[in-house]
């Protein structure tokens, strides 16, 4: 992403713990961040509900005019009912076409689409959480693949709480596609994956 003393993120869904932990660590590692979606601690703050085609709407508005971005974050969705979790992450799909657009015309950038862990290890308990949140990492997988020759990077992030220390390899270019920060769950993901495939055969 080049330097991130000069690097702009957009980051969407900001209205969680996770996304002021986010913020946060963004603005410490030097690099200028507008918030959509809640307040959080960042340069600019847009309100607008992700849940909504108005918020959707909003979202999009600002990647076109307060751009360009090198970064963009999408956090996952906080919505209450299902129709409202459904839009976030079509909302999230959209962000993430029209970014990768704009990125491949300028020196490339990075984009991380955040997911909670619980709803890939537990699918049974949230069939709806599960679902959004694997079709996002298969998204993510498919977009880098889509747009690696421009230079755009994308990471799919399995979160299980607050912990920031995973952004350093990701601004400076290191990180894998699929982040699964704690071991514990990476443990149990990669027991489940196993126990799947075992299924199968």
């Amino acid at each position: 992403m080049g330097n991130s003393t000069t690097a702009t993120a957009l980051v969407c869904g900001s209205a969680s713990a996770q996304g002021e932990a986010l913020c946060r660590a963004l603005g410490t590692a030097g690099v200028r961040v507008v918030a959509v979606g809640g307040c959080a601690p960042a340069d600019e703050v847009v309100a607008a509900d992700l849940a909504t085609r108005e918020g959707q709407a909003r979202a999009l508005e600002t990647l076109r005019q307060r751009g360009p971005f090198d970064l963009l974050v999408n956090l996952p969705p906080v919505a209450a009912d299902l129709s409202g979790a459904l839009r976030h992450s079509e909302s999230s799909l959209a962000l993430c076409r029209a970014a990768a657009a704009f990125m491949a015309q300028l020196d490339g950038g990075r984009i991380l689409n955040l997911v909670h862990a619980a709803a890939l290890l537990a699918p049974a308990a949230d069939a709806v959480g599960a679902a959004t949140a694997a079709a996002l990492v298969a998204f993510s997988r498919g977009l880098g693949e889509e747009f690696a020759a421009d230079g755009i990077a994308v990471h799919a992030v399995a979160l299980a709480g607050e912990d920031m220390d995973w952004l350093a390899p990701v601004l400076e270019g290191t990180a894998d596609t699929l982040l699964v920060p704690d071991a514990h769950t990476r443990a149990r993901l990669a027991a489940l994956l196993a126990q799947r495939a075992a299924a199968l055969q």
